[in-house]
């Protein structure tokens, strides 16, 4: 059968989506991604090995994160999406951040590229459409068309939530008066101008594949989940040999590396200061804005010149596989080179060190120690269980280096953690802390302390596999992959999507910490470390979290029942 993966065209979404596409190209099916224009991210797509077809004009993927921030009052003060606590959630909360999001999601789907989708996808004839919980283009494209579509998460299903207390509010309130819900009225107009009528599934499609932990998932949500195991995925690079190496001390990671969330334009430092565009520059609602186009676009280099539309055309809908005209990018039985110590990130690898489960994911067990704990910095004798932490009454030394806040967040002061005192915190135990961060922000540091190796950048699944703890910001695709490590995790939340309501979740499951921003200090920041790598709850539920992943269904196993949709729809 043929089958449509679209995507938001950033590298986190083209990474959660590909693995799905493998499974059901490994089974002989017709796969590609297609969609709006993302040149900036032809690396990503290529990394994939996967067919891509770009349609319409560049999507602006800046000008979007712009929109998500900005773009009416949704996530200013007090209304964001990433918002996790109850009282919060006020009917003025949920209808903003509703009516937010539909607009942006609508921004995000003008008519000139439904059209250009719309009459690729009547000559293409796709049996199936896999979307990304993030692009409304595609629920409406196969509506259109009468195809069955699933839809794919790549974090907690924050859409799924809010859709969910709009529901409840409207129904717990019949004497309020509410307007008609945005979403029904868009999609009724979107649908309608291909001779289509709205139906629910156009929300959260027949079913939503999820691959990240099952306490992630809200309850009361209409969502009829697909869980299957996520695959995690490191960019194509050498692997340092000292990764591989089995630590003669417990090792943390300290990710201060991306910037977790959706719609980010591209990698950047979460912890450090970030400037964001003026508000100024920014209105919402502008379906129409994207150019029209119908040329099939060569994914090459980001500049490459794609054919004019005269010299192209979509194919008829019995060709077997895109000409070069179309430019795939990488060809689905190509065979790239493969060292030691390169990784490709691809389902069926070999961990070092460990075994192979039946996706080809390492059960992760080879490398971490199976008992760890952390003493002073002089204890360099044999860890034990007994080891003792003992916190320095000293206070670390405040700098002018930068500190620790989330982007498009104004920290308060109490907050101002420089990465080098986080470091400073760390560095009397007796731990081998590996930091992540741009080599433009290593030469800021006044210095790095003997038991910190800091990188600006590490295949973190390979990582993974040897550490003890780790900490970062919540992203979706960092804290399953820590997952299918067994790794315990204290997370220091962003604001960007689902990063809160994924930390306090995952506290209550037992196998991370939560740490907010405001409480954010060196001495907490290791207290939390100290508690990961002292307390055996943490790491036994780590490792029941790590083989409840490792029973779930791979994607393999699911090829199958979408099979079955397909053709039973």
């Amino acid at each position: 059968m043929r089958v449509m993966l679209m995507v938001l065209p950033t590298r986190t979404h083209v990474h959660s989506m590909a693995p799905v596409g493998w499974a059901l190209a490994a089974a002989g099916h017709d796969v590609r991604f297609v969609g709006q224009r993302g040149s900036r991210e032809a690396v990503s797509f290529a990394e994939t090995g996967l067919d891509v077809l770009w349609l319409g004009g560049e999507l602006d993927l800046a000008r979007h994160r712009r929109l998500q921030i900005d773009g009416n009052h949704a996530r200013q003060g007090d209304f964001r999406i990433s918002e996790s606590r109850p009282e919060r959630y006020t009917d003025e909360y949920v209808r903003n951040v509703y009516e937010h999001w539909v607009d942006v999601f609508r921004w995000t789907t003008p008519d000139s590229l439904l059209d250009d989708l719309v009459r690729f996808a009547r000559q293409w004839q796709p049996d199936l459409v896999v979307w990304d919980s993030m692009l409304y283009a595609a629920p409406i494209v196969a509506h259109a068309l009468g195809v069955p579509h699933l839809r794919m998460t790549h974090a907690a299903d924050q859409t799924a939530r809010l859709g969910a207390q709009y529901r409840d509010r409207r129904a717990s309130r019949p004497g309020r008066t509410w307007p008609p819900d945005p979403f029904v009225t868009w999609m009724s107009t979107a649908v309608g101008r291909f001779g289509a009528d709205y139906d629910e599934t156009l929300r959260y499609g027949l079913r939503t594949i999820d691959c990240h932990p099952a306490y992630l998932r809200y309850e009361g949500v209409d969502v009829d989940y697909l869980p299957a195991r996520f695959v995690p995925q490191d960019t194509p690079t050498t692997i340092p040999s000292w990764v591989l190496e089995r630590p003669s001390r417990p090792r943390v990671l300290l990710d201060l590396s991306s910037l977790p969330g959706p719609c980010v334009e591209k990698t950047s430092v979460g912890f450090f200061d970030r400037q964001v565009p003026s508000t100024a520059e920014t209105s919402v609602g502008l379906p129409d804005r994207q150019a029209s186009s119908t040329e099939k676009t060569s994914l090459g280099l980001p500049d490459q010149q794609a054919p004019s539309a005269a010299e192209t055309s979509f194919g008829l809908p019995d060709r077997q596989m895109p000409s070069t005209a179309e430019t795939s990018l990488g060809l689905p039985d190509q065979q790239e080179p493969c060292t030691a110590e390169t990784s490709l990130g691809l389902p069926d690898r070999q961990a070092p060190g460990t075994g192979k489960t039946s996706d080809g994911l390492s059960d992760r067990r080879g490398l971490s120690p199976e008992k760890t704990s952390v003493g002073l910095s002089g204890q360099r004798g044999p860890i034990t269980e007994e080891s003792s932490v003992r916190l320095p009454d000293r206070q670390p030394p405040g700098t002018a280096e930068t500190s620790l806040r989330l982007p498009n967040q104004q920290a308060p002061s109490t907050a101002k953690t420089s990465v080098g005192d986080l470091l400073d915190a760390l560095a009397d135990l007796d731990l081998e802390v590996i930091a992540t961060m741009p080599a433009n922000q290593l030469t800021s540091l006044r210095a790095i302390p003997d038991n910190v190796r800091a990188v600006d950048s590490v295949p973190m699944n390979e990582l993974l596999a040897s550490c003890s703890a780790i900490v970062h910001q919540g992203a979706g695709a960092t804290i399953s992959t820590a997952v299918v490590n067994g790794v315990p995790q204290l997370v220091i939340p962003g604001t960007t999507w689902s990063e809160r309501c994924s930390a306090v979740a995952q506290a209550k499951r037992g196998n991370g910490l939560l740490v907010d921003l405001e409480d954010a200090t060196p001495a907490s920041v290791r207290a939390g470390v100290c508690r990961l790598l002292e307390e055996p709850s943490f790491r036994e539920c780590a490792r029941e979290v790590r083989d409840e992943m490792l029973a779930t269904p791979t994607l393999g196993d699911l090829v199958p029942e979408l099979e079955r949709i397909a053709l039973c729809h």
